[in-house]
């Protein structure tokens, strides 16, 4: 018996199904147009595949699978026969996962690549570029664009979204859809950032492109393609707004707590609340994302803004199915249903506020750069631990229908339920960072007898704070010898955090998505 793969299996049996229809989220005299982009956003799933998926090619893995219909699904959940659940264990006979994955050759490391960046400086932004390829040629490490690397999938998406707009009715959306069309020709995607931040009163929205780095475990570099159809919730939306113009504001009262400013402008942040439609390459691989914050481009982001999408249908499935019975499993003080739900979605909101906030682009010992570059891999998990401790801290002092004692409870309690992703995934890593962090800070005990978490009000708001300000620092000053120590530190399996995640063994780790009727 191939106990990897029982004991994969094992994991995949623990995710709560929730299925999604893309046809509830359409009319039909406008499914021509739709269907076009659910095409889209399969294409993006085979460029994610190109840039993240095993060696063999995965096509070749799935012919060896065979019949056995749960090994394939845990295959495509996983992106590949690595376990994301089990620190990227195989659960097929195939060499380990390479750090790079297919971004870079998988003999690289890391000092080769500072040294040809270091010999060659003029060759720096290319090579640092989230949209380039490196690879050898003739024993040399070159930089390949992306549309350069994947010319026929690109050359489809491409068409795919031309013809779209095409057919779209609304015209900012329509302009977007053929600028992004022009885009990703070029991988120059300024202009149609610039028009996806502005859009307004479409009902249905797609981001698509290459955006997040998490996939890049060597540098931290290189963004994967990714696509996402969402459905706005108007009259959620409109609730929102208000956070959106008090944010200056909201931002001045933190700052007197956490004795540091944010750097932050009200114009740049753009709520929307949205139910999720379907979803291709990165955004589909593996944990499903409750919310996102885009674009990642700093000069876009200090230039003309980001939005911040919150999407209500998958919390509402994590609440339901693993976020409630964690809560009512770990905290000696288990929360109303109401009350836990409505505090786990205010701090998603203010969580993805919080990556417009903060340092973009610093000065490190003299020279322009970005947070993203002078953190390296460990930006990621950093910063989602930022976003998470700035927006508990926004959350506390907006007290906007939040009960304090009850919130941090809230908080606390949801640790678990990112931590069981593994730690090497940057959501886990951030959520392991926070519990070890407020454990030190003695803001909540693990009680002896019972096993359940007794939070301390006074001292959990303290390290809320205080966490928060300790990362936006390392952040501001691009130490990535800082960052390290603290990673090393707190994003760690302590004996206390073992014992709570034995306990709540018999909870779902997460849900996975089925996609229903995409191409009907």
């Amino acid at each position: 018996m191939n106990e990897k793969l029982e004991s994969a299996r094992a994991r995949f049996r623990k995710l709560a199904v929730f299925e999604v229809d893309a046809k509830q989220a359409t009319t039909q005299s406008h499914w021509a147009r739709t269907k076009l982009l659910l095409e889209a956003a399969d294409v993006v799933d085979q460029l994610f595949w190109q840039q993240a998926g095993p060696e063999p090619d995965y096509q070749l893995l799935l012919e060896q699978i065979g019949d056995d219909e749960e090994l394939r699904e845990m295959f495509l959940f996983n992106r590949g026969p690595y376990d994301r659940f089990n620190h990227n264990e195989p659960f097929l006979e195939v060499d380990p996962e390479f750090e790079g994955r297919r971004f870079y050759p998988r003999d690289l490391g890391r000092e080769e690549f500072a040294a040809r960046i270091h010999n060659d400086p003029k060759d720096r932004s290319v090579f640092e570029s989230p949209h380039t390829v490196i690879r050898r040629e003739n024993s040399h490490l070159i930089a390949v664009p992306y549309h350069e690397a994947y010319p026929e999938l690109v050359h489809q998406l491409s068409a795919l979204l031309s013809n779209a707009s095409n057919l779209e009715s609304h015209p900012q959306f329509r302009e977007f859809l053929a600028q992004r069309a022009r885009d990703l020709l070029t991988d120059d995607y300024y202009a149609s950032d610039t028009l996806w931040v502005s859009l307004n009163g479409n009902p249905l929205d797609f981001v698509v492109g290459p955006y997040e780095v998490y996939e890049d475990d060597l540098l931290g570099l290189k963004a994967s393609y990714e696509a996402v159809l969402f459905e706005s919730d108007r009259d959620a939306t409109e609730r929102f707004q208000q956070t959106q113009h008090e944010l200056l504001s909201l931002c001045k009262d933190v700052e007197r707590e956490l004795g540091r400013t944010i750097r932050v402008q009200d114009s740049r942040v753009k709520l929307s609340i949205a139910n999720l439609v379907y979803a291709g390459g990165e955004a589909r691989a593996a944990v499903p994302a409750i919310a996102f914050s885009l674009p990642n481009d700093e000069r876009v982001i200090e230039e003309v803004g980001s939005r911040q999408v919150i999407l209500k249908n998958v919390i509402e499935a994590k609440f339901n199915l693993v976020a409630d019975k964690l809560a009512q499993e770990l905290l000696r003080e288990p929360l109303d249903y109401d009350t836990s739900f409505h505090n786990l979605f205010e701090h998603t909101v203010f969580h993805e506020i919080s990556h417009s906030l903060g340092p973009q682009r610093i000065i490190v010992n003299g020279e322009p750069t970005t947070v993203n570059r002078s953190l390296k891999q460990l930006h990621s998990v950093l910063e989602e631990a930022k976003a998470d401790a700035l927006g508990a801290c926004l959350a506390l002092t907006a007290g906007q229908n939040i009960d304090a004692r009850l919130f941090l409870n809230s908080f606390v309690g949801n640790f678990l339920r990112p931590i069981r992703f593994g730690l090497d995934q940057a959501h886990g890593g951030a959520n392991a960072i926070q519990f070890n962090y407020l454990l030190h800070e003695r803001a909540f005990r693990i009680d002896d007898n019972t096993g359940r978490l007794w939070i301390d009000e006074t001292r959990s708001r303290e390290a809320v704070f205080k966490l928060a300000a300790t990362i936006l620092s390392i952040q501001e000053q691009g130490d990535f010898a800082g960052a390290s120590e603290f990673v090393k530190k707190f994003c760690i399996t302590t004996p206390e955090l073992s014992r709570l995640l034995q306990r709540v063994g018999h909870v779902p780790i997460d849900i996975r998505i089925r996609y229903l009727n995409h191409a009907a």
